[in-house]
């Protein structure tokens, strides 16, 4: 569970640097108002990009897989992920296709996370092989 939260953390800035994209807030300065009649054009925006896959979501998303064993823990997560959903849309940090986005991407970090368990396991298992003191 460590290993996919740290990695969560540690590869999302990667997404953020390959799909630079601000929500909402940051795009049309009178958010929440109707923006009026808008036309497409290219926009600098002065926010840092920290869109795509939303970090919020995967957390989220994370939060509620590993809580599935536990009717408790998972019925909070639920909430948890409720609540993140919508803070994150009404807020306008995030565009809906941003949250979309987290799911792939969230199950790519569990199935990487479990990897790495994997590989770390199995390496401790090796390591205390070779040390074992002779009977």
């Amino acid at each position: 569970m460590v290993w996919a939260f740290v990695i969560n953390l540690l590869v999302s800035p990667v997404f953020y640097l390959l799909v630079p994209v601000c929500g909402r807030r940051f795009a049309f300065p009178m958010f929440p108002l109707d923006p009026g009649h808008v036309v497409p054009h290219m926009v600098r925006i002065d926010a840092t990009p920290d869109g795509m896959p939303s970090l919020h979501l995967s957390t989220a998303l994370l939060t509620v897989w590993f809580s599935r064993r536990n009717r408790a823990g998972f019925v909070l997560a639920m909430v948890y992920l409720l609540l993140i959903v919508v803070s994150a849309l009404a807020s306008g940090q995030h565009y809906g296709v941003n949250l979309v986005a987290a799911i792939p991407y969230t199950s790519g970090i569990i199935r990487l996370a479990k990897g790495v368990w994997l590989r770390s396991k199995a390496v401790n298992q090796d390591i205390a092989a070779t040390t074992e003191l002779p009977k």
